[in-house]
């Protein structure tokens, strides 16, 4: 479960337990003026899911992530966690439960996604990406995309 390997996550000076826990923090210290937010994760709650009270109002999108049918600013704080698994195949657990798509267009989906989170945004957006493992490669998205020119 990814919430176990958060163990030594630190932010803002605390560990954090989970997603929610990181989300809690963040709103508590950063953005105490968010009240709702739009999580637009494909795979429902995968991102997180609210073990810890955030007070945040959460809604969480069925839409693709990079095309969202709602207005500007329409939420105070946008949740992304892409999928970072590129190439999966047909029958692969995770490119069912979390989506893929070719390695070609990685960054230009994981970018495109960022874009429409921050469109949503009134606020501010929290962004999780992970440097992993694929087909036997490192893949590194952390500080990997300068998302401050996409937008």
């Amino acid at each position: 479960m990814v919430t176990d390997m958060l163990d030594d996550v630190q932010i803002l000076g605390v560990t954090c337990r989970d997603m929610a826990h990181v989300v809690a923090k963040i709103k508590r210290d950063l953005l105490y003026d968010c009240l709702t937010a739009l999580d637009t994760t494909p795979g429902r709650e995968c991102f997180w899911s609210e073990r810890e009270p955030t007070g945040l109002i959460v809604t969480f999108s069925t839409a693709d992530f990079t095309k969202l049918p709602d207005a500007d600013r329409s939420f105070d704080l946008g949740l992304y966690d892409p999928p970072h698994l590129a190439g999966l195949g047909k029958d692969s657990y995770f490119r069912d439960r979390y989506g893929s798509y070719s390695a070609k267009d990685q960054r230009r989906t994981i970018t495109a996604g960022a874009r429409e989170t921050w469109r949503i945004s009134a606020i501010g957006m929290i962004a999780k990406v992970t440097d992993h493992v694929n087909c036997a490669r490192y893949k590194r998205q952390s500080g990997a995309y300068d998302l401050s020119v996409a937008c």
